[in-house]
């Protein structure tokens, strides 16, 4: 489980290193409880232009 401070980190390392921006709204826990839930997350923003 992660906290609320690791999910901002993880929020920021994601945006950067995929030139996206998270809205928050996507910020759930099912983007965050797994590897393939935060990929799934960053292709469909990718896809989306954000």
């Amino acid at each position: 489980m992660l906290d609320s401070l690791t999910i901002v980190a993880l929020v920021s390392e994601l945006e950067d290193a995929f030139d996206i921006t998270i809205p928050a709204v996507e910020i759930v826990p099912a983007n965050f409880n797994s590897l393939e839930g935060m990929w799934n997350m960053v292709q469909r923003l990718r896809e989306a232009g954000f």
